[in-house]
């Protein structure tokens, strides 16, 4: 009996290293990734932040931790009502400050036990999508300056319409009397 239980401690001891290192590949994969990922579990807690999300949200160091009340009030508010209705919203855009032309795009996706209404926990993720808005606003605005142009194109033919038949009639009044027809 000695040697049985022996050899399941030696068993769930191979199968916990096993997992472990599972979750320590998990999480250099997570910070790897060039996507800020945060889990945070149904309690408020965060349960894991990559580099890259730290980095998003609040410029710490590697090695500091994010705790749920340093998110933006923003995304934090949407994390705890996907938490509490378990349904997932759109994609939505955060901006961190009114100065910076950063841009985001989060993504906040439950995790659902099954047959559970309300999310165990959620995957928020934040894509820095700057350059896409930046060139999105630029064509926006090119879209405006070539529609000016088109009106001012057309305001400017009008304006020569009204004008032509004045300038038409002082040229022929500027002519010899003596070209009685055209007069």
């Amino acid at each position: 009996h000695m040697l049985e239980e022996v050899g399941l401690a030696i068993k769930n001891s191979w199968l916990h290293d096993q997992l472990a290192a599972s979750h320590a590949r998990m999480t250099d994969v997570l910070n790897q990734l060039t996507n800020g990922c945060v889990v945070v579990n149904r309690d408020l807690t965060i349960l894991h932040a990559n580099l890259v999300a730290r980095q998003m949200l609040g410029g710490q160091p590697a090695s500091g931790t994010l705790e749920f009340g340093e998110l933006p009030a923003a995304i934090a508010s949407r994390v705890f009502e996907v938490l509490k209705t378990g349904s997932q919203p759109p994609p939505f855009l955060h901006q961190p400050d009114a100065q910076s032309d950063t841009v985001y795009r989060a993504t906040i996706r439950p995790f659902q036990d099954r047959g559970g209404d309300a999310a165990s926990a959620v995957l928020l993720t934040l894509e820095d999508v700057t350059s896409a808005e930046r060139a999105r606003r630029q064509e926006v605005e090119a879209a405006n300056l070539r529609l000016i142009r088109a009106m001012a194109s057309h305001l400017a033919h009008e304006i020569g319409n009204a004008m032509m038949p004045i300038s038409m009639a002082q040229e022929f009044l500027s002519r010899p009397p003596d070209d009685a027809p055209l007069r």
